[in-house]
């Protein structure tokens, strides 16, 4: 087929395949022509037209009446306008659905990853208590070579600790590459943040302290003299 553009004529090589269904696309109206760059720039490099504009409004203004005043002011401007109207798409009611849905997301795997460091916590809790039990015999040599009971409840509090930094370390580097396979499926871009680093080790301690804080205080509580019986 031929299309007539400012008067030339140009042969229609190929039509541009439909996004899928799934695909949000708030610009996109179809209508669009393509021609190669060479091309455009030897019949198109002298136009002064503009396709597109994108305007960002004060927070508070009034949205409605701003997009009507826009319109009726783009569309008063004869000697710039070409046949048909100017078109604004508000993107503020999209924005705050996708927002909406991330919130509702965040709440999910907030609740899940919650209920995820409660079990996890309750385990260590039951380890510590299980490493008091099998080293018993071991805390009673220490205290009766003059360990005090705050460096026992200090060796099982660290013990905690170091498990759960470990821990927390692996989940944060399976994160990353769970989001990195994430990212290439649905093309999006995902930064590892440095503050999440962060914020994942110092729940780790956290826990840890939680978690040991019991066990290692019966540890450090534990009578000498019944131990070594």
């Amino acid at each position: 087929g031929i299309a007539t553009i400012n008067g030339m004529a140009f042969e229609i090589v190929g039509i541009k395949k439909a996004p899928p269904e799934d695909e949000i696309s708030v610009f996109d109206k179809g209508g669009d022509i393509r021609v190669p760059k060479e091309t455009y720039n030897k019949y198109f490099a002298g136009s002064k037209k503009v396709e597109s504009l994108k305007i960002t409004l004060k927070e508070g203004a009034d949205v409605k009446a701003s997009i009507k005043e826009i319109e009726n002011t783009l569309n008063s401007i004869e000697g710039n306008r070409v046949e048909g109207k100017y078109q604004i798409t508000d993107t503020s009611g999209i924005v705050k659905l996708l927002g909406g849905v991330l919130n509702t997301i965040t709440m999910f795997i907030a609740s899940v990853a919650g209920i995820s460091l409660f079990i996890a916590g309750i385990g260590l809790m039951n380890m510590m208590y299980t490493s008091v039990s099998e080293r018993t015999r071991e805390i009673g040599i220490k205290r009766a070579l003059g360990a005090r009971k705050k460096d026992i409840r200090r060796e099982f509090l660290i013990e905690g600790i170091v498990i759960t930094i470990m821990g927390g370390i692996i989940g944060y580097i399976l994160g990353i590459i769970l989001a990195n396979i994430i990212s290439m499926y649905f093309k999006l871009v995902i930064t590892p943040s440095l503050f999440t680093g962060l914020l994942a080790i110092g729940i780790s301690i956290v826990i840890g302290l939680a978690s040991s804080f019991i066990p290692a205080r019966k540890a450090a509580n534990a009578n000498t003299v019944d131990i070594l019986k």
